[in-house]
């Protein structure tokens, strides 16, 4: 389903849900990506938007946003994901996501 979040309004309804209402998730990756646009677009794909994103010294951080179908209730989903730059050995996408 089709939703527009600005920066603003992302930080806002972020601050807005309590950490204790998040689900946090770690999932493994078959390899460190090359950019961010590795990881926006496989995910665009499933409609997970970025709101915005960054590549630091030590690792690639994406604030993403999506829409619930209607089926699931519709809730407009938050997620902040953070994967680590690591020299060699396995590498993690870390999620940490909310629900409006």
């Amino acid at each position: 389903p089709a939703v527009s979040v600005t920066g603003e309004e992302y930080q806002s309804k972020w601050a807005a849900i309590p950490d204790s209402q998040a689900a946090s998730v770690s999932v493994p990756l078959r390899a460190q990506p090359a950019s961010t646009d590795a990881v926006e677009g496989p995910l665009a794909e499933f409609y997970l938007l970025t709101m915005a994103s960054g590549e630091l010294p030590t690792e690639f951080k994406f604030f993403l946003y999506a829409r619930a179908a209607a089926s699931s209730g519709g809730a407009l989903l938050l997620i902040q994901a953070v994967i680590g730059k690591g020299a060699g050995g396995p590498t993690s996408m870390e999620l940490t996501v909310k629900a409006e």
